[in-house]
């Protein structure tokens, strides 16, 4: 079991936002402990807008976001037809900013 947490540099915006490309990021986390670290961390920009908050699975499920199918590759949420490589730099930036290996619960994860 995860807990979920989602990043948008946009904010908290609607999923149908930008045509249905909202530029949402999803998380997961071994524990609700880490999850709310992490939200806490990063809840904020530097203009004081709300970019991070925990979600339910139901919405990184959701087809706008994830899809029902999706893989968690080291603590990043992805479709399963994401076009990045686990190289690519937007993948890698997507694990830089989850900070995976930085939390208590990480090595319990795939």
């Amino acid at each position: 079991m995860y807990y979920y947490a989602c990043f948008n540099s946009y904010g908290m915006i609607s999923l149908d936002s930008f045509g249905g490309h909202a530029g949402y990021l999803y998380f997961a986390f071994a524990s609700k402990k880490d999850r709310d670290f992490w939200v806490d961390d990063n809840r904020y920009n530097v203009r004081g807008n709300v970019v991070a908050a925990a979600c339910p699975r139901s919405e990184v499920a959701d087809p706008r976001a994830c899809g029902r199918r999706f893989d968690v590759v080291r603590g990043v949420c992805r479709p399963r037809d994401w076009f990045f490589t686990d190289d690519g730099s937007a993948f890698a930036g997507a694990e830089q900013m989850r900070m995976f290996g930085g939390l208590p619960g990480d090595e319990k994860m795939k």
